[in-house]
């Protein structure tokens, strides 16, 4: 991108978007045993623990007032990021790609690479 503006413009989205996801499930695993360790459960996370506690192991139960009250919560927060993943895709996405196009982004060609 051409300018500095246009530069920070497209940081600020990916932070946004990164925001957004870190919301819903931790970024950062490696893969590694230690990972659920070194930081607390996502929503993704918790809704998954629950729908397993609510449908693998109590089939034959109905969910308890605290499970339907936790799910109650779990719902609102993932409207919550729902609705800021719609505006980032409706809002802030069209924007930077305006902006982008403001700023008459050339493609700039290197060597072909030999085969």
């Amino acid at each position: 991108m051409k300018k500095q503006t246009d530069k920070k413009k497209a940081r600020n989205l990916f932070n946004s978007a990164q925001s957004i996801s870190a919301a819903l499930y931790d970024i950062h695993l490696t893969g590694a045993r230690e990972d659920a360790f070194r930081s607390p459960m996502k929503l993704y996370g918790r809704l998954s623990a629950l729908a397993s506690d609510i449908g693998g192991f109590g089939v034959d139960f109905k969910p308890t007032d605290q499970q339907r009250e936790v799910y109650g919560v779990f719902n609102k927060r993932l409207e919550n990021a729902n609705k800021k993943f719609e505006k980032f895709m409706k809002v802030e996405v069209p924007k930077l790609n305006s902006q982008i196009k403001k700023s008459e982004l050339q493609i700039q060609g290197g060597e072909k690479i030999k085969s």
